[in-house]
This record gives structure tokens, C-alpha cells and sequence, in this order.
């Protein structure tokens, strides 16, 4: 329909169309002038058209179409989902758009989901790793209910696999706690930067020497430098209580004082330059540093060749078997042991909750216990064997 245009007619002078909407009835816009008009006229009837839109049936959505749009979800900047948090997402999200593909969603049901996780099962995969999955293709069918008009979340009723292993993440042995501290050159610095700071390998990444305070005998971590595809990228550190002020123990200070004479404050700690470690320089680095400790395995890798999906370029990488993470896991130990109370442990170790540094005071109890009932028995079996 044409606009109705009516000129001089109108005390204010303003120009003026008359426009049938969809519902069938006629409304006026104005405007300074005719093309005005028109404009906010088209500008309400988008507006319409999409707050009346037909709403798509939810039968119609595939697991491949409700990941993807679940992905986009976290991703949108109105979303504030760290890159770090994302990454470990897709990590399990890309497998099940390939497991579950064109499936329907209304006809996965609680079976088919347990199919998937005794998929991994039977791929060796860890326990921890089968609840991360099935978190995400829960927050997949979440998804799919609150914004595709999805009717139900199978994953709910869905059981993990008997019988998974567990993976045991433990400080590394003594014997390779005393080859590295015996060779405390090149990246040795860095197991030392671990073991008497328990930082993680983020924040020890975005550390810069400006954040190493001698005077007043702290380290204060500021930012982290994790990896997306190989790069660092700057985040925020993973809770707020890991903005904390570390301790320089007596045992770290003439190795830090020693690499600060030959920085400048703007280095980063473990790179000593401008820029911040990538993942493959550090994993390389780090690897080539215990290789000759015996601490390193040499491991087979393939990847597909380009334009031959039925070939594989074969190569070889060294992989280190002590990370961050168990150094880690050894200052944890050494707080225990040392009697510092689980308050002042979690600010050490930037734990977000108490129950985390509990639940580590607590294995650590389980073992200590162990060992004294090893003892016991050792004494009785000496007891019977004496009165004998």
C-alpha cells in the first residue's frame, strides 16, 4: 500500500503516513519528512515481524544445530564466559557433534546419552573427563529448552560408566624432586618458581618481574597468559581470591634475585622478554630440560595429511612426565606437612572455597593414615615373629 501523504496540513509542520500492519490495522507515523516517515514505518514493521515470528518446532532442532547455537551463546560478548572456559568447552563439545551429529534432539533420550559416555569409557578416558562431558551436553539440553523450545534434559538420569579410572594428579616422587633441584640451571628456575610458590602455569606465564616485590619479600600476581591454539592471550586471573600476595621463601630468593639482575621490570618472569611463553615454547623448553634427567618420553603422534584424509604424517615429540600442575600439588603437601592452617593455605593458593585446600588436607590426612597403619602392622607381624 502506497503512503498516504498529506502536505500543509499540520500546525507543527511535520509530514505524515498512513501504513496497514500485519494485524490488520492502520497506524500513522511522522516524521520531519515523508522519507522519515516511511523509515520509522519499515523500522516497526521489522520490529513486528520478529517479536511475531513463527517460533521454530523444537522436533526440528539437531544435536549438531542446538551445540552450535549453545556455542555462539557463550561466545556473544553480552555473554561474559572466560576464553579459557569456552576452550575447555569445546573441548568436549566438538566430540559430541560428531558422536550425536543429525540426531534429533527430542529422540536422545537417557540410553543414547549413556551410550556416549560408555564410548569414552571404552576409550580409556578418565572418570573427571566423562563428567565433564556430560556437564556440557547438559548445558547443550538446557539450552535447547530455554531458548529452542526443547521439552526435557535426558542427561539428568543418565549414569556414569562403572569402573572408570581415576586420574591421580600427585606432587612429583623424591627422587625426581632431587634431580631437578640438583640441576637448577636454564628451565630448573621454573620448577624451583613452581615448587616454592605454587602458582599456576598461567599465572606464572603472565607474571612480570614488576610483580616480584624483594623488598617486601612478595610475589603478586596479577594476570594470566593461558593458551588458545598455541598463542597466549591476557586474562583475568581464574578467581578472586588468586590476587594474592605470595611469600619468596628462603629457598627461591637468590634464584629470583639472580634472574632479575638480567631483566628489566616489563619481562615476563619465564620468558625473559617482552612476551609471554606460547604453549609450544613451553612445553618444548621444558621438555628438552629434562630429557637428559631422564624425565622426559619420546612419543609417537599423527595428523592427517592435506587433501589425504586416509593418510598420516607420522612424527615424533618429547613430553616431559613431571608438569606445573604436580609442583603444584607439592606445595599444597608442604603446606600441610608444615602445619599452616587450610584458611591461610587457600589465600596462599588462591583457592576461590575453603572446601577445595580441605579436600586436599584431607587426601593428604587419608595418607598420612595409611602410612601409620603400615607401621602398625609391620610392628605386629615383628611382635609375632619375636614371641614365636
Amino acid at each position: 500500500m502506497r503512503a498516504v501523504k498529506r502536505k500543509g496540513n499540520r500546525s507543527d509542520g511535520c509530514c505524515q503516513c498512513k501504513r496497514k500492519m500485519p494485524d490488520g490495522k492502520y497506524k500513522v507515523f511522522y516524521g520531519s519528512t515523508f522519507t522519515e516517515a516511511e523509515n520509522k514505518y519499515r523500522d516497526t514493521l521489522q520490529s513486528w515481524e520478529e517479536t511475531h515470528k513463527k517460533k521454530p518446532r523444537a522436533s526440528a532442532v539437531t544435536y549438531k544445530e542446538a551445540a552450535e547455537a549453545y556455542e555462539a551463546y557463550i561466545t556473544s560478548p553480552s555473554k561474559p564466559v572466560k576464553r579459557g572456559t569456552v576452550a575447555s568447552y569445546r573441548k568436549h563439545l566438538n566430540p559430541t557433534k560428531i558422536f550425536f551429529g543429525d540426531e534429533l534432539m527430542e529422540d536422545i533420550d537417557a540410553q543414547r546419552v549413556r551410550d556416549y559416555l560408555d564410548h569414552l569409557s571404552a576409550e580409556g578416558k578418565a572418570k573427571k573427563t566423562a563428567l565433564n562431558a556430560r556437564s556440557v551436553i547438559s548445558c547443550v539440553f538446557s539450552y535447547w529448552c530455554n531458548y529452542m523450545h526443547g521439552t526435557g534434559n535426558p542427561v539428568r538420569t543418565a549414569a556414569l560408566p562403572k569402573k572408570m579410572p581415576v586420574t591421580e594428579r600427585k606432587e612429583p616422587t623424591r627422587e625426581q624432586q632431587e634431580l631437578i633441584e640438583a640441576h637448577p640451571e636454564g628451565c630448573g628456575f621454573w620448577a624451583a618458581l613452581f615448587e616454592y610458590t605454587g602458582m599456576r602455569i598461567g599465572e606464572a606465564n603472565g607474571l612480570r618481574w614488576r610483580d616480584v616485590d624483594f623488598e617486601k619479600g612478595r610475589i603478586y600476581p596479577s594476570q594470566a597468559m593461558p593458551w588458545e591454539r598455541n598463542q597466549p592471550y591476557e586474562e583475568e586471573l581464574k578467581t578472586e581470591k588468586a590476587y594474592r600476595a605470595i611469600p619468596i621463601l628462603a629457598r627461591l630468593r637468590p634464584l629470583l634475585e639472580k634472574e632479575a639482575a638480567r631483566h628489566d621490570p616489563d619481562d615476563y618472569v619465564m620468558s625473559g622478554t617482552k612476551k609471554p611463553l606460547t604453549s609450544s615454547q613451553y612445553e618444548w623448553r621444558w621438555a628438552m630440560y629434562c630429557r637428559p634427567l631422564g624425565l622426559s618420553v619420546k612419543q609417537e603422534k599423527r595428523t592427517k595429511k592435506k587433501g589425504h584424509p586416509d593418510e598420516y604424517r607420522v612424527y615424533y615429540k618429547w613430553k616431559a612426565l613431571v608438569t606445573a600442575h604436580q609442583f603444584r600439588h607439592l606445595y599444597a603437601s608442604n603446606l600441610f606437612y608444615a602445619g599452616v592452617p587450610d584458611k591461610v593455605a587457600q589465600k596462599l593458593m588462591g583457592h576461590a572455597d575453603i572446601t577445595t585446600t580441605r579436600r586436599i588436607y584431607q587426601q593428604l590426612r587419608e595418607e598420612e593414615d595409611l602410612k601409620y597403619t603400615a607401621l602398625l602392622d609391620k610392628y605386629l607381624e615383628e611382635k609375632e615373629q619375636s614371641s614365636g
